[in-house]
């Protein structure tokens, strides 16, 4: 994938064509990208919303206010904001690592040997792209902004959570496996 000639290092920004992607800017871009969270993982992939998720159609946490939140915004579609979006991913930087539980990872494993790393750390998570353009270029542009705020920021360590879908675990053991064998990290940072 080439870089768009008006790539600009200082915003981050990334543009494709009809696609840009960028960091949300304000409160309602943010909103958007909760929106197609809430589209993609409570209404197409069938995730078990909370009663206030139902409610705003929004798929909101209480971490959402530490990350940035990527956006990949289709200018060529009509309408406002909320139409646009097309892709999302949430970004925890770890300006926060003294507040206790401030990773959404944290709620699922013990992040103290990580958290204590010198150097910066980066979360990742709630990733998620429309249906429609779930295709090699959207993901590369995702990932070319990822590496992009990677280098900005001189992050040294990504992780975050991951999903399989489905509750049988036996279907997912060459998978699990495989990142046992070959991902695993050091002992000294690993998570438990």
């Amino acid at each position: 994938m080439a870089i768009a000639e008006d790539y600009n290092f200082e915003s981050l920004n990334i543009i494709s064509g009809n696609l840009e992607v960028r960091l949300a800017e304000n409160s309602l871009e943010i909103d958007a990208a909760q929106a197609l969270r809430y589209k993609v993982f409570f209404e197409e992939m069938k995730a078990k919303p909370s009663t206030k998720q139902k409610q705003s159609k929004r798929d909101i946490d209480e971490f959402d206010h530490y990350f940035d939140h990527i956006l990949v915004v289709d200018h060529n579609k009509p309408g406002k904001i909320y139409d646009k979006v097309v892709g999302t991913y949430r970004l925890n930087g770890g300006n926060y690592k003294d507040k206790k539980s401030f990773f959404y990872t944290s709620g699922e494993y013990n992040l103290s040997k990580l958290i204590k790393l010198d150097g910066n750390i980066l979360e990742l998570g709630r990733s998620c792209v429309d249906q429609k353009y779930r295709n090699g270029k959207t993901m590369q542009l995702l990932w070319a902004f990822i590496a992009q705020y990677i280098t900005k920021y001189n992050i040294k360590i990504m992780f975050g959570c991951a999903s399989f879908p489905g509750i049988e675990v036996d279907k997912h053991n060459s998978a699990l496996a495989y990142l046992h064998k070959n991902y695993l990290a050091p002992s000294n940072i690993r998570p438990v």
